[in-house]
Formats: structure tokens, sequence, C-alpha cells
């Protein structure tokens, strides 16, 4: 500031008429201060360190390079970005011009693709009685279908924990499986015909620690317990379940870290009962219109929303931060467009991302439709093109919004440094087309790149 002021004071003399004398007595002198002054603010700049591409410690690295990253948290996409990764984590995430490598590293252009974190499907049910070859290839198409993470909602339990650790061992390829102990009341075991496949396996439903009957008799903190030592990641209310016990299941998982995933509506407990429980998620759009009436019996509405007793449930959920699984696709898929079902859940979805829910992309399947096409994409395609989300919303719905339900966050959903090196490169960009999110260049698990040729 001192050099500023003294320059000014030699350009402008108080008296002008000698302006002409004072620059040329005083011009070695405002050289001098300039060169100072320029000498000043070269020294106070820091200095720009070089890469060193020897400094580096031993591993596989390699550069997804040249790339446009959603990174999963911010709407923000970054250009001309590269991706370091170290074995089987994100060392750096750096633009193009200055991310510093090391001289052995393997470059894989990307040539401007999007590039975002693994796809996560919210609403599994993988099939677990088919042959081991054909269990094998569908673990390995999710991958190659860019999903590296699926959370089960009901399945067997015991059988997700063994291909699990299967693909942590590297002897087969699969994504990252979290499970679901199951809870329900007697009334849903007396009459499902789903369970047959459990006993065709050797499995006694309602008594195994994976899946249990809810009754009076039941000691709860020794049946969360088990569930989680069974290798549950959390445990899903399925249906004829009482408030009473809704509260003490979520209470008691809660002290043993396992997530709760609840049904968004159990027939003996109402949605909002659900909610004050504080679950971690509820699941199935068209539930909302399911409600109990004076006689205890459950009233299906599928005409018309309730608007004021929905927006009532949406305020408790954005303020406990409970996620929502709406399963859209699936009731265009089994009864219509044109159904109520489908036109009331479309209206809820609307409703809740409005009102600023947090939501979850799943698609209530093994993964895959009965003819084999990925499952997720059409749910994501779905949310976009039907229920108004925007292409990133959705696509946050698929990455960082079910790692921070699931609680894995700190290694999962985001491309961030440190984070795991789970990530999915696009084709084309679904960001500008949501249709594009069925065109995967390329996976990466654990630092693995997975791509079809």
């Amino acid at each position: 500031m001192m050099f500023v002021k003294l320059l000014v004071a030699l350009i402008n003399p108080p008296n002008t008429n000698t302006l002409g004398l004072h620059l040329i007595m005083r011009a070695p002198f405002c050289l001098l201060l300039l060169f100072l002054s320029m000498l000043s603010g070269c020294y106070s700049k820091k200095p720009k360190l070089a890469c060193d591409s020897t400094a580096f410690k031993p591993g596989n690295y390699t550069l997804l390079k040249n790339a446009k990253v959603f990174d999963g948290i911010s709407d923000e996409v970054l250009n001309n970005y590269s991706v370091l990764v170290k074995d089987d984590v994100i060392f750096d995430v750096a633009p193009d011009a200055v991310i510093c490598v090391p001289k052995d590293v393997k470059v894989l252009a990307l040539d401007g693709r999007l590039l975002s974190p693994g796809l996560i499907e919210s609403h599994g049910h993988q099939t677990f009685n088919e042959p081991w070859e054909v269990i094998k290839g569908k673990l390995e198409k999710l991958i190659y279908s860019g999903i590296t993470g699926i959370r089960n909602m009901a399945g067997r339990v015991p059988s997700y924990k063994q291909w699990s650790d299967k693909i942590d061992a590297g002897e087969i390829v699969g994504p990252n499986i979290y499970s679901s102990a199951f809870f329900a009341g007697q009334a849903f075991f007396n009459v499902d015909g789903r369970l047959k496949k459990y006993r065709d396996f050797g499995d006694n439903p309602g008594d195994e620690d994976w899946m249990k009957i809810v009754d009076a008799e039941l000691d709860i903190p020794d049946a969360v317990r088990k569930a989680k030592e069974s290798g549950a990641t959390g445990i899903k209310l399925y249906a004829s379940l009482s408030p009473a016990w809704v509260q003490r299941i979520t209470t008691e998982a809660k002290k043993n870290d396992l997530r709760v995933w609840s049904h968004a509506h159990l027939q003996l407990t109402e949605t909002e009962v659900i909610i004050d429980a504080k679950v971690d998620s509820v699941s199935h759009a068209e539930m909302f219109g399911h409600t109990i009436s004076h006689e205890n019996e459950v009233v299906k509405n599928h005409t018309e929303v309730d608007t004021d007793r929905v927006k009532i449930i949406f305020s408790k959920m954005v303020e406990s931060g409970i996620y929502f699984d709406v399963t859209l696709q699936l009731y265009y898929k089994y009864y219509g467009g044109d159904s109520g079902k489908a036109k009331l859940a479309t209206q809820i979805v609307k409703m809740a991302n409005e009102m600023g829910v947090l939501i979850v992309s799943g698609s209530d399947s093994e993964g895959f439709w009965d003819e084999g096409n990925i499952a997720l994409y059409d749910e994501m395609i779905t949310l976009v093109e039907v229920a108004g989300m925007s292409p990133e919303s959705v696509l946050k719905s698929a990455t960082y919004n079910p790692a921070r339900l699931l609680g894995v966050e700190a290694d999962y959903g985001s491309v961030s440094k440190g984070k795991k090196a789970d990530l999915v490169v696009f084709n084309a960009n679904p960001l500008k087309n949501i249709q594009h999110v069925r065109e995967i260049y390329l996976t990466m698990k654990n630092g693995v790149v997975y791509q079809n040729l």
C-alpha cells in the first residue's frame, strides 16, 4: 500500500506547473520503487510444487483421464478431470492439467465420458435357489452393468453371506451385498406361498435367525442380536406388526448398529407411526395410500392422495432423514400406467421429491426383470421421465443416497479421495438423457476394470 501512495504522489505533485521537472528528477526513484514493488509481489506468492513422479509409494496405479466427473454429492459436473486410483482406493481427483501421477501408471483415456460412483440397487431380492453357475453369471452381469452394490430386502441371508465371502476373496466377480433379516407377524407366515422355496432349501421360515415370526413370545433383544450375527446389515419390517413391536425392534436394532427398513404400511401399524419410530427407510410409494379403518381393516386407496396426511408424513421424514425407497417402475411394469396404483404412486413420488424427501432407487427385483434386462435402469428412467426428478437427483438416488442409507458412505457412494474405487463410466451422458444410463462404458470394482469389449 505504501508503494502505491508514493507512486501517486510522484505522478500527481501538488504544483502542476512543475510536473515535467518533477518527473524527470524523480524518474530513477520511481523506477526503483516499481522494481521493489514487483519483487515484493513475486516473493508473496507461494512457489508451485513440481510433480515428482518417482515419489509415489509402490502400488497398482490406474489413471482415469479426461472425464466428466459426477461425484455423487454435488449436482455440479467437473469437466476435464482425472481420477487416480491406487490399488482399490481413490488416490486423487484433480483437473487433467495438474494431477500428479507415478511414472508407471496405467492410463485409461475416457475422452470426456461421464464418470460417477458405482450404482447401488436399493431394493433387490436375489434368487438363491438356482444352479451355482447361473448365480455366478448373474452376479458378474451386475458388475458389467455398472452395479457395484445391492441391498437385498428379503432372501436367504446365509447364501448371500457365502457369495459375499467369495466376492471379497476374489474367487468370483460380484457387487457388495447388503442383506436384510426378515421380521413379520404370524399372519404373514400362515398364508404366503413364497415361503415354499425356503422350505425346499431346508430352512424353517419364521424360526431362522434371519427370518423371524414376531409375536408376544419373541425375545426381541435376542432376536435382533442373532439377526446381526447371521450377517444381516439391517432388519426388514414386512407385515402384520403392531406399533409396539415396530418401536421395540427399531430401538433394539439401533443398539446393535443395525439398520431398520420397513414397508410403508404394516397392516397393524400406520405409516406415520412407522416414521415416528425412526426407522431408516420405508418402501413402496403405493402403500402411502393404505390406512387402517375404525374396524381395524386395511383400506387401500388408489384413487386420491390424502395430501394433508402425506405432507405431514413427508415433513417428518425430512426432519428425521428417513429415506424413501419408492419402487415406482414396479407399478408401471406389473399394473400398467393407467392403473390406480401407478397413478397414485406417481403423485406420491412427485410430492416427496418436491418436499425434499431423500429418495433411493430400487426395483424390487433380483436385479433383473424376467427377460434379463437390468431393472435398476428402468426405475431410474421412470423417476426422471414420469415423476419429473432431475437426472442429477436420480443418479444421486442410485449412488450417494443408498450409501448413506446403508451406513457405508465413509467408503462408498462418492468420487472422493480415500473412498473405495467403485466407479462407473457411461458411454453417453445420462445427465443429458437419462436413457443413456443403459450405456455402460466400463465399471471399476475395488480398483479392477470390467469392460465389455
